[in-house]
């Protein structure tokens, strides 16, 4: 989902925008996470498609696996941490740059992107996103939104 342009930007959209974006972060920690451990992700498979499933799969296994069974596999700094009460927040070591050598790198290789998409808005799509953005800012509200819209970064 897309969030609303950030220029001139309503109230009840930020709060979307930043909603949009938390749930957005567990996903990219998860594929963060998994693209550090599994070199296979951190590029386009070359193999035959029908074998990219079960390696996604099988990848996804072994994670669920190691992280059950092995306390150090995953730590604090491979996470984005948003601490609502304290109203901070930290990103994931993997997202970080390093230099070495006057040379720039990550933990890990950004995701390989899909094809370009053509930018197209539909109907359904803008209509999605507004009743998210009224069930946010209503029945759908939590108490740290406010106070998070200056921490995290949109």
């Amino acid at each position: 989902m897309k969030p609303f342009p950030l220029k001139n930007i309503a109230h009840d959209k930020r709060i979307f925008n930043y909603r949009l974006s938390r749930a957005r972060r567990v996903v990219e920690n998860a594929f963060g996470i998994l693209s550090s451990r599994f070199r296979i992700v951190r590029r386009a498979i070359s193999i035959d498609i029908d074998y990219v499933n079960t390696i996604v799969l099988a990848s996804c296994a072994l994670h669920n696996y190691l992280s059950r069974n092995n306390k150090k596999y995953i730590n604090i700094i491979s996470l984005d941490i948003e601490n609502e009460s304290e109203a901070s927040f930290k990103v994931a070591q993997w997202r970080k740059k390093t230099t070495v050598r006057n040379v720039e790198w990550r933990e890990t290789h950004p995701l390989v992107s899909l094809r370009p998409l053509k930018n197209q808005r539909n109907e359904q799509g803008t209509e999605v996103r507004q009743l998210f953005t009224s069930y946010f800012n209503n029945e759908g509200v939590v108490s740290f939104q406010e106070q998070m819209l200056s921490v995290v970064p949109q």
